[in-house]
C-alpha cells in the first residue's frame, strides 16, 4: 500500500509539471476557436483471463467453494493457512487424556450463488512450511503431508442466517469434525516432545498448516469466510482421564498472524474469448476475467491539429443474466496495460475523490478517463489501451458481472483544438 501511495503522489508531481493546461494558454483564444467538438471514438473490445492476484493478504477474506455458471464456466476456490498456538498448553495433555473429539471453526461472512447446494468440504495437512514473510499467488499449490489422507470432512449446505451459541454470545460459522486419530495424534507428539508446543517457532515445523477444499454439487456457491474472525479456531475438546465429567478445550488459532494462500481454479466456456464480434463482456473476481478495451482510431484526432480532451466519458451497460443470486460488482475499477500486459494504475485515480467513477447505478457504469487520454495524445504514453477489472491486487469478493458487447459500450468525448 505505501509503494502504491508514494507512487501516485510521484505521477501526480510528473502530471501537474509535465502536462499542459488543458483548458488554458494551451487551447485557441475564443476568436480562434472553430468551438467544441463532441465525439464517439471507435472501439476494440474483448475478455481476457486476468493477471493472479496476491491470494496471501490478510485484508482478503478467505475463499471456499465451487461454482458452476451457466454464463462463464466452473470456478474452484480454496485456501491455504498456518494455525498457530493460543494461551498457553503447560500440563495441558498427559498420557491419561481422553480426546473427546477435534473441530475447525470458520465464521462465515457471505454466500455467493446457490445457497441451496450442498457442499463437501475436507481438510488436509500441509507437508512443507509456509512463509509469513513472503507474497503468494493465487496459482500457488502447496505441498501436502506424504499420506495425502484428509484430517477432517464435513458435507453441508451453507447457512448463514442458524446462529450457535458460544457463551453468552451467536454467531453463525462453519465447524468441520475432524479425525479422532488426528486429535490423538497431537497429544501422543505432545506427551513425547512438549516444547513443540511451547512456541509458535516450534510448533509450525511440526504442524505446518491446512489446506481446505470444497466441492459443490450441482451450480454450486463461494463462500466467502472471515478471514480474521475471533472464531477461527482448530479446537481440542478432551478430558483429563475417561472417567473425568468435566470437559476442557485449547483453540489452536487462525488470525493474521498466520501465512495465508487463497487458491482460485477456472474452468471456462470457450464463448467467454470470442473476439470477433462479442455479445457479452465478462468481469469475474478471484483473478478471473477482465474486459480489454483499445482506442484503434484515438490518434486521428490529432490528424490535422492537435486536441486538449475536456471529457472522456465510458459507457458500459450490463447485461441480462446479472442477477440474484449471480448478482454483478458494485464498482468496476480502470487500469492500463503496461508493455507487458500488466495492470497499472492511471492518471484520472489521483484526481478528486471518485472522480474517475465506476460505480453501478441504473443499469451502466461510467468512467471518467480524459486525463489518461489526453496523455497518450500528448506522446506521454503508449496507447496500450485500458482494462474493467474486478478488483485491485488482492480478491475482495467472488462476483461476476456481465456486459453487453462493443455495440452498447461509449466512449464520449468532448474536445478543442490547441494552439498550432
Amino acid at each position: 500500500m505505501i509503494r502504491y501511495l508514494l507512487s501516485g503522489f510521484l505521477l501526480c508531481c510528473i502530471i501537474s509539471c509535465e502536462e499542459p493546461d488543458l483548458n488554458g494558454s494551451d487551447v485557441l483564444p475564443s476568436s480562434d476557436q472553430p468551438g467544441v467538438y463532441t465525439d464517439t471514438l471507435g472501439l476494440s473490445v474483448r475478455t481476457i483471463t486476468e493477471d493472479s492476484l496476491i491470494g496471501s493478504s490478510i485484508s482478503s477474506p478467505f475463499f471456499l467453494g465451487s461454482m458452476n455458471d451457466a454464463a462463464i464456466g466452473k470456478t474452484e476456490a480454496s485456501f491455504y493457512t498456518q494455525v498457530r498456538l493460543g494461551s498457553s498448553l503447560t500440563n495441558g495433555f498427559k498420557t491419561s487424556t481422553i480426546i473427546d473429539s477435534v473441530v475447525l471453526n470458520l465464521a462465515y461472512k457471505a454466500n455467493y450463488g446457490d445457497s441451496t447446494s450442498l457442499h463437501h468440504v475436507s481438510v488436509y495437512e500441509l507437508g512443507a512450511p509456509m512463509n509469513s514473510s513472503k507474497d503468494y499467488y493465487t496459482t500457488q499449490d502447496f505441498q501436502l503431508s506424504d499420506n495425502n489422507e484428509s484430517i477432517g470432512n464435513k458435507t453441508f449446505s451453507p447457512n448463514q442466517l442458524d446462529s450457535i451459541l458460544i457463551g453468552d454470545s451467536k454467531q453463525p460459522f462453519l465447524r468441520i469434525p475432524m479425525r479422532k486419530n488426528f486429535g490423538i495424534r497431537f497429544k501422543e507428539h505432545y506427551i513425547r516432545n512438549p516444547k513443540t508446543f511451547s512456541d509458535n517457532a516450534f510448533f509450525i515445523t511440526y504442524f505446518k498448516g491446512i489446506y481446505v477444499t470444497d466441492q459443490a454439487a450441482g451450480d454450486g456457491s463461494i463462500l466467502t469466510l472471515n478471514q480474521n474472525s475471533t472464531l477461527n479456531a482448530l479446537i481440542f475438546y478432551y478430558r483429563d482421564t475417561i472417567t473425568d465429567t468435566i470437559s476442557k478445550s485449547y483453540s489452536f488459532l487462525i488470525n493474521g498472524n498466520c501465512s495465508r494462500n487463497n487458491r482460485f481454479k477456472h474452468q471456462y466456456n470457450s464463448t467467454v474469448f470470442d473476439s470477433i464480434n462479442p455479445s457479452t463482456l465478462y468481469i469475474q473476481s478471484m483473478a478471473g476475467l477482465k474486459t480489454f478495451i483499445k482506442f484503434p482510431g484515438l490518434m486521428n484526432l490529432n490528424a490535422s491539429h492537435a486536441v486538449s480532451i475536456n471529457k472522456a466519458e465510458l459507457v458500459v451497460k450490463l447485461a441480462t443474466g446479472t442477477s440474484s443470486p449471480l448478482i454483478n460488482h458494485s464498482t468496476l475499477f480502470i487500469y492500463a496495460p503496461d508493455s507487458l500486459g500488466h495492470n497499472t494504475l492511471i492518471a484520472d485515480v489521483f484526481e478528486l475523490n471518485g472522480f474517475v467513477g465506476g460505480t453501478y447505478s441504473d443499469g451502466e457504469y461510467k468512467f471518467n478517463i480524459a486525463r489518461h487520454l489526453q496523455r497518450i495524445l500528448n506522446g506521454k504514453i503508449k496507447n496500450y489501451g485500458i482494462y474493467l477489472r474486478a478488483e485491485t491486487n488482492y480478491p475482495l469478493n467472488p462476483f461476476r458481472t456481465l456486459l453487453m458487447g462493443p455495440n452498447n459500450i461509449k466512449m464520449n468525448l468532448t474536445y478543442t483544438l490547441q494552439k498550432k
